[in-house]
């Protein structure tokens, strides 16, 4: 009987790894031109900010700095706001 237990426990163990690690291929991969494409746009920002003399955003705003060339980023609305708790995020 407790041979029959433990048989049952160590296979019910075995199932549920299977499960839970068996799908995890997908989880890692990304498509690095679109990643390149997101972030090109961000880094003409930063060197636009670092030609000015570290320029702010204000300032670049009251300049009229942000043209087209920005338009993929969203300079405007939530991203603008306090980060929460104080602790800014990576974009």
């Amino acid at each position: 009987m407790k041979h029959k237990f433990l048989f049952f426990i160590a296979v019910g163990l075995l199932l549920n790894c299977n499960l839970v690690f068996g799908n995890t291929a997908d989880d890692f991969s990304y498509d690095k031109q679109q990643l390149q494409n997101e972030f090109t746009d961000l880094n003409l920002l930063e060197q636009t900010v670092i030609e000015n003399n570290f320029i702010t955003l204000s300032e670049m705003q009251q300049q009229n700095m942000i043209s087209s060339q920005f338009s993929n980023l969203n300079l405007t609305g939530s991203l603008m706001m306090e980060p929460a708790l104080g602790i800014p995020g990576f974009w």
